[in-house]
């Protein structure tokens, strides 16, 4: 009886393949860190803003709302256009979103940046595994989708820790100002 070996990734992804399979893993993370990092900051937010705990939760509920109701169009419009331009146009936005929100001066402006940064994400979560598909078939695309499983799926382990000691240490504007890099690296 033999036993099957995992394979590296360096021998299932081929070089030109290999940086985009890294690019879609960088933007599939920046989708569920823009949550989970931000948890742990919701107190402080709350206190700078001088507003109770709902106010703060609602600027989770403006993202997740913008970012379910973006995937809609934009799936239907990439379907006819192309995926690159969406996922740039998704990137351009969540990074607008994630500036406002780090030099946000009231709640309302928090509001409007949670609400871009969601609309932008949601372009990154209905087009990046689209496109693992269009560019993998069979086997190779079983072993990618797995390998980008495992790094979605550790995001929300690391996230709310990296965010409660960036909030303890430096303020939650930093929280936003790591998540704006992050995205300038992804859009780069």
């Amino acid at each position: 009886m033999q036993t099957q070996q995992s394979v590296p990734l360096s021998d299932v992804v081929p070089r030109p393949k290999k940086s985009f399979f890294l690019l879609i893993a960088l933007i599939s993370t920046l989708v569920l860190l823009a949550t989970d990092i931000y948890t742990p900051a919701m107190p402080a937010v709350g206190e700078y803003f001088h507003v109770n705990n709902q106010a703060v939760q609602l600027t989770i509920t403006l993202f997740l709302v913008s970012f379910s109701l973006s995937q809609l169009v934009y799936g239907s419009l990439s379907d006819h256009f192309g995926r690159r331009p969406f996922i740039l146009l998704g990137l351009l936005i969540y990074l607008l979103g994630t500036l406002l929100c780090a030099i946000a001066t009231h709640i309302e402006l928090l509001y409007f940046g949670r609400f871009l940064q969601g609309a932008g994400a949601g372009a990154i979560a209905s087009l990046n595994r689209v496109m693992v598909n269009e560019l993998f078939s069979g086997i190779e695309l079983v072993k990618i989708m797995s390998y980008l499983a495992a790094i979605v799926c550790m995001t929300p382990a690391f996230a709310p820790v990296l965010g409660g000691i960036i909030q303890t240490h430096l303020s939650w504007r930093w929280i936003f100002l790591l998540l704006l890099a992050y995205a300038v690296i992804a859009t780069v």
